[in-house]
C-alpha cells in the first residue's frame, strides 16, 4: 500500500482542474451566447407598451372605417337620388324609330 503525499494530492487535484478546463470554457461560451441573443429580446414593460401602441392604433382605425363606411352610404344615398327611376329617356334614333313606325 501506498500514503498518498500532500505534493501528490495537488499533482491529483491539478490535473483534475486541468482535465475540466476544456468543458468550464465551453459551458461559458454557451451561457454568453445564449445571454447575448436574450439581450436582443424586449423586456415584459417594453411588449406590453408596444401591444398598447398597436390596440391605440386599431381602435383608430376601427373608428375611421366607421367614419369612412357611414360616408360611403350617405354618398350612395345621394347617388342614387340624382340617378333616375323610371322609363328610360329615349334616345334620339328610339325616338325616329318610333315615329316612323307611326306613320
Amino acid at each position: 500500500t501506498g500514503t498518498l503525499t500532500l505534493s501528490g494530492a495537488m499533482d491529483i487535484s491539478n490535473m483534475f482542474r486541468d482535465s475540466l478546463k476544456p468543458c468550464f470554457k465551453l459551458l461559458a461560451e454557451k451561457v454568453n451566447e445564449l445571454e447575448a441573443e436574450f439581450d436582443n429580446y424586449p423586456t415584459v414593460d417594453e411588449a406590453n407598451e408596444g401591444l398598447e401602441v398597436l390596440i391605440r392604433r386599431i381602435e383608430t382605425l376601427e373608428g375611421e372605417n366607421i367614419a369612412l363606411k357611414d360616408m360611403i352610404a350617405t354618398l350612395d344615398s345621394r347617388i342614387y337620388a340624382l340617378e333616375p327611376h323610371g322609363p328610360p329617356t329615349p334616345t334620339l334614333p328610339d325616338f325616329y324609330q318610333k315615329r316612323l313606325l307611326h306613320y
